[in-house]
């Protein structure tokens, strides 16, 4: 019996021993592969994304790319702080030109970076050909160029396109009795394209362009323009400016006892041009519509952070963040084509500026709609 008894203990401390012995050897494995088994056995993991961004920080379009960066800025603040993923945005300043763009895009290439945000239609197409050769994801929040459908496999677009838009204002135009019209263009790429594929559709459907003059991004002087719009005895204006070079003529028309009806596109929708009373009544095409549920939070969001209304721009930037998020997600690490691959796949994809489907150019196709500036505030036109 107590024998018995005896091997019994003997027997359990045995066993005790060997669990224990199994434990350490289990957990001194464990340290030895490293934390990325963690994840594979129920531990969250966290993950780092670097994404550059080569915006219009300084110069002429600075108003611009601040627009876009708050857009980026707030997408990564609400990742951040709601998933395991970390993102970092590495900020290169393009200055709004070929030359800075570029520069930008060789330091960020060099640093590594292989997922870059870009704004501005000029710039993408200035180092898509670098991003097709080096297998770099280039995603252009904005950008009007009807060139960037065409620029290369690796380079995207969130925005509306200029074919789409042109229609829609041309149209809009001609069913309200507005046939004659000035013209006022910014003078880059995206500008000129913008207003050769008005012109056309515009004209098509019986209006005529009586006065149009294109300035640089830095012009500031506008009488002379204002003159031959008085001249001619027009009422309407059709602007396709900055917002800052938009404000100069505001002014200038006031200093000349000037008034005139005006016209847009979306880039018109700037915190910026509530400031300026003139504009109440000005209509524009859009996509940014507060009727939908996700840009409204949106518009909360953007509030909250930075005391003023978002811009569409912002918008357009905030959901580039969301769409390379998704898109890596989907892939689960760090790989250009894969991620490329996914970024073909978005349908219906709800974001800040609409629901969004990627086309097979690398476009974002959404819906447009008129939008109106009323007593201080951009609103939809009913």
């Amino acid at each position: 019996m107590y024998l018995s008894q005896s091997r019994y203990i003997g027997d359990n401390m045995n066993k005790v021993f060997l669990y224990s012995t199994i434990g350490v050897v289990f957990v001194v494995i464990v340290c030895i592969i490293g934390v990325n088994t963690i994840p594979y056995f129920g531990l969250a993991q966290e993950e780092n994304l670097e994404i550059g961004a080569i915006i219009p920080l300084t110069g002429a379009l600075g108003d611009f790319g601040e627009e876009i960066q708050n857009g980026i800025d707030l997408a990564v603040d609400e990742i951040n702080l709601k998933s395991n993923m970390k993102i970092k945005v590495v900020y290169e300043d393009s200055v709004g030109t070929n030359n800075g763009a570029v520069q930008a895009y060789n330091k960020l290439i060099t640093d590594g970076i292989e997922l870059v945000i870009t704004s501005y239609g000029d710039t993408v197409l200035s180092v898509a050909p670098l991003a097709e050769q080096n297998k770099v994801i280039v995603f252009s929040a904005g950008g009007g160029s009807p060139l960037i459908s065409s620029a290369g496999d690796y380079i995207f677009r969130n925005n509306i396109l200029v074919q789409d838009e042109v229609k829609v204002i041309s149209k809009y135009l001609i069913n309200n009795g507005v046939k004659e019209l000035g013209v006022v263009i910014l003078n880059t790429q995206s500008g000129t394209s913008y207003f050769e594929g008005f012109k056309k559709e515009y004209e098509n459907l019986g209006g005529k362009i009586i006065v149009a003059e294109k300035f640089v991004p830095d012009n500031v002087e506008y009488k002379e323009f204002i003159l031959k719009m008085k001249d001619a005895q027009l009422k309407n204006m059709f602007i396709i400016l900055s917002a800052s070079q938009t404000m100069a003529m505001m002014k200038q028309s006031e200093e000349l006892g000037m008034k005139f009806n005006y016209f847009a596109g979306y880039t018109i929708e700037r915190s910026e041009v509530l400031k300026i009373p003139e504009l109440d009544g000005a209509i524009y095409t859009h996509f940014f519509d507060l009727s939908n549920k996700k840009s409204k939070e949106y518009n909360n969001s953007f509030l909250e952070k930075y005391g003023n209304v978002p811009s569409g721009a912002s918008a357009l930037g905030y959901d580039v963040v969301y769409m390379l998020k998704l898109a890596y997600d989907n892939c689960g690490k760090l790989d250009t084509e894969c991620i490329k691959n996914e970024l073909y796949k978005i349908k219906d994809f709800d974001g800040a500026s609409g629901k969004s489907t990627m086309n097979e150019d690398g476009d974002t196709v959404k819906e447009i709609i008129m939008k109106t500036i009323k007593d201080g505030a951009f609103v939809k036109q009913e």
